[in-house]
């Protein structure tokens, strides 16, 4: 009797124990973004992100990570970096278990997941939102009234496969799809390879800044293309066997966007 008791009790431990390591393993949710800086959204070039600045996008997911955690969701997020086109590809084939920072396309919901509410992408639960504008050489001018692009004598730039693309196309412009993204755009723009550049204007903004020899050949059109929402897309795949958890991570990123957590985070990249 002594030897069963002595048994059970062991049985006991070793599986407390081995409930309390089940409880406490971490699900690792890797997501994909683009290698090119994306400021203030991403910020260092290549497969590296900046070591103290990340980028807005990484301070939020870190800050949904932290509060998942709290509610005793062990989530861990991967962060890799790849060419746009090359992460939606993954998140498709199930690869990486979503991406970020995506604007809503119909099409793009055969790659991967949105936050939904009905048959509607949840605006509520984005991550950002961005402003896409016109660049030109400065004193030049392009006829856009906010609403009607009249005819140009060149083609205007855009990084491939960004959904500002298929804008451009609409307005009736020819359109270059730049594989080396925003600043070389502004390059081709700065040596009048392109009539306009389309550029996300925070990030466009920061180039001209940062780089004084485009900033002095190089401005802004206003007013804007248009203003998009963002997101974080998760594959289906990860969705199909996660759906609870990919709906929280949704919900509490909806949270933080407009948190004072997150504005607090703003000070490091305001400077």
């Amino acid at each position: 009797m002594k030897k069963l008791l002595v048994s059970l009790s062991l049985f006991g431990f070793f599986w407390g124990v081995g409930s309390g390591l089940l409880q406490a393993q971490e699900t690792v949710v890797t997501l994909a973004c683009e290698n090119k800086t994306d400021f203030p959204n991403l910020v260092g070039e290549g497969d590296k992100l900046d070591a103290n600045t990340p980028g807005m996008s990484i301070e939020a997911l870190r800050l949904v990570e932290a509060a998942m955690k709290a509610k005793k969701k062990n989530i861990k997020f991967n962060f890799i970096r790849m060419p746009w086109k090359r992460c939606m590809e993954e998140m498709k084939a199930g690869s990486v278990d979503g991406i970020f920072n995506a604007s809503f396309k119909e099409e793009r919901k055969e790659l991967g997941a949105y936050p939904m509410n009905g048959t509607t992408v949840d605006e509520s639960r984005r991550i950002t939102t961005t402003n896409y504008s016109f660049y030109v050489q400065k004193g030049k001018k392009i006829p856009w009234d906010g609403k009607t692009l009249g005819k140009l004598d060149g083609s205007v730039g855009a990084p491939a496969g960004y959904s500002i693309i298929d804008d451009l196309k609409k307005l009736g412009a020819t359109t270059e799809e730049g594989m080396e993204g925003t600043k070389k755009d502004f390059e081709k723009l700065g040596a009048g390879r392109l009539v306009a550049a389309a550029a996300l204007d925070k990030t466009g903004d920061h180039i001209l800044k940062s780089d004084t020899a485009l900033g002095a050949k190089i401005e802004k059109v206003e007013p804007a293309i248009v203003n998009k929402p963002y997101y974080v897309m998760l594959s289906h795949q990860f969705v199909a066997k996660n759906k609870e958890l990919a709906e929280e991570i949704w919900t509490e990123l909806g949270r933080i966007r407009d948190s004072e957590e997150l504005k607090a985070k703003w000070a490091l990249y305001a400077k």
